[in-house]
């Protein structure tokens, strides 16, 4: 979940409690939307706009961002992934492509495709 103090959780469902916090971004005004992504057997992250104008993806295992996008001129509000049931073999001939919306001073959606992270 996202919530309006720059930091998203990951939270157990049958617990009710978070089971990991990712910090980095900026938000503390919207609510900005997630999602997650499978870049390689070795690789799951969470990935969130944030209202610095920049997409971030963070390791869920290591709570780490790894890669960092400047996306847009305003608040990035939402991401999503085209196709995330990607196999282990289409990593490495197929790129990831999702898109991305800007809010007011950029009011935009963009097509994105990233080759590697």
């Amino acid at each position: 979940s996202g919530t309006l103090d720059s930091t998203l959780r990951i939270w157990d469902f049958q617990t009710a409690k978070t089971v990991k916090t990712l910090r980095g971004h900026v938000n503390k005004k919207y609510c900005l939307f997630s999602d997650f992504v499978k870049i390689n057997n070795d690789l799951h992250c969470i990935v969130c706009g944030s209202e610095d104008g920049f997409i971030y993806f963070w390791d869920i295992n290591t709570k780490q961002i790894v890669y960092k996008l400047q996306a847009h001129n305003d608040v990035v509000i939402a991401i999503n992934f085209l196709n995330q049931n990607f196999q282990a073999t289409d990593i490495l001939t197929e790129s990831l492509t999702f898109a991305s919306g800007g809010l007011q001073n950029d009011n935009t959606v963009k097509i994105w495709q990233l080759d590697s992270i």
